[in-house]
């Protein structure tokens, strides 16, 4: 499936668990602007980074 979310923002928590590293990734590749959230402030620091984020 081909999703076009350019220009929209999602907020995803849980974010660097399995499924919700999966759901970034396909809405990042999608053209999401994300804000993502999680516990783990290290596992989503290095998920940021992995997406290309700031």
């Amino acid at each position: 499936m081909n999703f076009d979310f350019a220009g929209r923002t999602l907020v995803l928590t849980g974010a660097t668990g399995g499924i919700g590293r999966a759901v970034a990734a396909l809405f990042h590749d999608a053209g999401a602007n994300l804000v993502l959230a999680d516990l783990d402030a290290g596992a989503l620091e290095a998920l940021g980074k992995d997406l290309g984020g700031s």
